[in-house]
């Protein structure tokens, strides 16, 4: 709830949330990105290149539940780096180092 102290307060779904008690179980969505395990992403990285939330999760702070809107697959990263000129090499995100 961190972020929706903040953000969409007016929401219905968000009022909900924010009611229950702070034992209560609070469902969980599923995540709206997996990649696999063999990919390695850092939000640091990409925030360091000022790359923007929207840019990936699209305007979050007007929906209620977060979809993708970039699908995570290969190409829709390597197609983004393309456009940016950011790294190229396989070990920007294949390399289990990091």
């Amino acid at each position: 709830m961190i972020c929706h102290q903040a953000v969409k307060q007016e929401s219905p779904a968000i009022q909900r949330l924010a009611a229950l008690a702070k034992d209560a179980a609070v469902p969980v969505a599923p995540l709206p990105y997996r990649i696999p395990d063999f990919v390695f992403f850092s939000h640091a990285t990409h925030l360091a290149a000022k790359v923007k939330c929207e840019s990936c999760h699209g305007e979050v702070w007007q929906v209620d539940l977060a979809k993708p809107a970039v699908p995570p697959k290969m190409m829709g990263c390597v197609n983004c780096h393309k456009a940016s000129g950011a790294k190229m090499e396989c070990t920007a995100c294949h390399e289990l180092s990091q």
